[in-house]
């Protein structure tokens, strides 16, 4: 029979035949310039499956059939090399035996421990009552003159209530400033179902050069804002971090430090609190959903501020950062930490220039801002360029899914991390 024939009779592909041919397993005649493979080929071939079946490589393989090959049977003369070949394959498959039962069960505990979770169940962060001296009405400026609350060290339902007759409530241990609407827990699921399969969508469809400058990115954070916590008593972070980077932190907070993490949409805080309340240690983190007009912080509170391009989406949809407002929370010895992205001046995508958007995507007018609101430069790290399209994603916003397929192909975001300080004459006010 010929090699099309040969092939299908044996369940192999004509291409792995011809290789087995060059490499010397298989010895066909050769007919009209065709390789002719007789019952004694057949017979090789399934060996030789047989073999690969018991994890053998090609090259022992080869030994084996030589062995047959040379010696009509197995006699004392091959016996001992025979059988070593065969005992320390047999060795080998009982140590990669070993490593995948003690992967199997290192899989079976993490199962069992993703199964035991019961987040309904665990010990909720609140907000520490020690900590309400820091909070102040966001209608008047005043500091609470009472606290409705359960009685315990943190308050996780209840209310700040103002001599102005402002009120401020916390709920599941968020403090919310603005009145909330649709938040029963169906709501909140399906919210957060339908943001994680955008999410899931979206990281599917990019490939692993991005994935891999993304992890980059966060382990270059990571170790940046591991050196920056340090004895930092007040945190502020503007907007939610990647989780991979919020649980660095949380984790390394000294204990007598304060985590706050502001945010604007509900559902979303609500999820990630659900996730630090699981954790081992998560010390004191704050959670404060409404308008970053109106936060209900002290002034020169923050002796760290966290935007991790949260001006950046600020600068996309209001053309502006409220640098002059997040100045107002850094205390006089504070640092900023921030990222963000830049374009080039040569940009094509035609929306960018239509919205006068550019200027506040180059690198020197983002610069010269941060200089005009008395901001000092510390350090400055060009983290990765990536495709202009790759940082939208439909769904999670309508601004987005409209822009996303008007980017052109050609234009590219560079992201840059900074370190700041405040001027030393030029005081927050």
């Amino acid at each position: 029979m010929y090699i099309g024939e040969f092939s299908k009779k044996l369940g192999v592909s004509a291409d792995t035949v011809r290789y087995y041919i060059n490499i010397g397993l298989l010895l066909p005649q050769k007919r009209n310039h065709k390789y002719y493979f007789l019952e004694d080929n057949i017979d090789v071939m399934k060996e030789i499956l047989r073999y690969k079946r018991l994890n053998f490589t090609l090259d022992e393989i080869g030994q084996l059939l030589h062995i047959k090959n040379a010696f009509f049977n197995i006699n004392q003369a091959n016996q001992k090399y025979v059988l070593d070949l065969l005992m320390d394959k047999q060795q080998v498959i009982k140590e990669e035996i070993h490593q995948l039962e003690s992967c199997y069960n290192s899989l079976q505990e993490k199962i069992d421990k993703v199964k035991q979770v019961d987040v309904t169940e665990v010990n909720s962060i609140g907000i520490p009552v020690n900590f309400i001296h820091n909070l102040v009405c966001p209608h008047c400026g005043k500091s609470w003159d009472t606290i409705e609350k359960d009685k315990t060290p943190y308050i996780h339902h209840g209310a700040l209530q103002c001599s102005c007759g402002y009120a401020m409530q916390i709920k599941d241990g968020i403090i919310i400033t603005q009145p909330l609407e649709d938040v029963t827990e169906e709501n909140h699921t399906n919210i957060i179902d339908n943001m994680q399969q955008h999410l899931g969508d979206y990281y599917q469809n990019q490939d692993s050069g991005y994935h891999k400058i993304m992890n980059q990115m966060q382990i270059v954070t990571n170790q940046c804002l591991l050196e920056h916590i340090k004895h930092k008593k007040v945190i502020v972070s503007m907007g939610i971090s990647p989780y991979k980077i919020l649980k660095n932190i949380v984790e390394n907070l000294d204990q007598d430090a304060y985590y706050i993490i502001l945010d604007h949409r509900y559902h979303y805080l609500k999820y990630i609190k659900q996730h630090i309340d699981v954790m081992e240690h998560r010390h004191h983190v704050i959670f404060i959903y409404g308008d970053r007009e109106k936060l209900p912080l002290k002034h020169h509170i923050a002796d760290l501020m966290i935007d991790l391009f949260y001006t950046d989406v600020l600068a996309l949809h209001t053309h502006y950062r409220d640098l002059h407002l997040w100045k107002t929370y850094l205390h006089p010895q504070g640092t900023y930490y921030t990222y963000y992205c830049t374009i080039k001046p040569h940009t094509k995508t035609a929306w960018v220039n239509q919205w006068d958007l550019k200027k506040n995507y180059l690198l020197e007018h983002i610069r010269k801002e941060f200089r005009d609101h008395g901001f000092k430069e510390n350090e400055r790290t060009h983290v990765c360029s990536l495709p202009l399209q790759s940082i939208f994603y439909e769904g999670i916003s309508d601004i987005e899914k409209e822009l996303i397929h008007t980017i052109n192909p050609t234009d590219s975001v560079h992201i840059y991390s900074d370190v700041y300080t405040l001027e030393a004459s030029c005081p927050s006010t």
